[in-house]
């Protein structure tokens, strides 16, 4: 079934009237609820479009929720949301898989996407460490 505009658009206020109903309800966790209830609307509309864009590339919203902490933390989810989330999931997420994480079809879609910023996070990870990098004169312990 393909929505025209209007139906899509009716189709996201639906969607975003049914986001905000889950949160005054408490069926969010707690600190979902409280970072949501800090918004504006507006703000609140553009958490739905990132919390909704990266729930729909993964295989389980749990998963998301499980996460979702540090993120709110900072401050904002905004549009570089779905950058932020997949780089973490990839290289700092404490044992996550990323194949049990996304969807197949979208994790090499974030790849090809994102893949100077993988490139770029190998290359930072895996550059040696050079004495001068690490210690300033006659600070090393031995």
């Amino acid at each position: 079934m393909v929505l025209d505009k209007k139906e899509g658009r009716n189709s996201d206020r639906l969607d975003f009237a049914l986001f905000r109903k889950e949160h005054e309800r408490g069926n969010y966790p707690g600190f979902m609820v409280n970072y949501f209830e800090s918004l504006t609307l507006e703000e609140q509309r553009n958490y739905f479009r990132a919390y909704q864009t990266v729930r729909a590339q993964l295989r389980d919203e749990q998963d998301l929720i499980d996460h979702l902490l540090p993120f709110l933390q900072k401050g904002t989810v905004d549009p570089t949301f779905e950058r932020e989330f997949f780089l973490y999931v990839l290289f700092f997420g404490p044992n996550l898989d990323v194949k049990e994480i996304y969807r197949k079809e979208a994790f090499l879609e974030l790849l090809t996407k994102y893949a100077q910023e993988v490139s770029d996070e190998l290359e930072a990870m895996h550059a040696p460490l050079t004495p001068d990098s690490v210690f300033e004169e006659g600070e090393c312990p031995f």
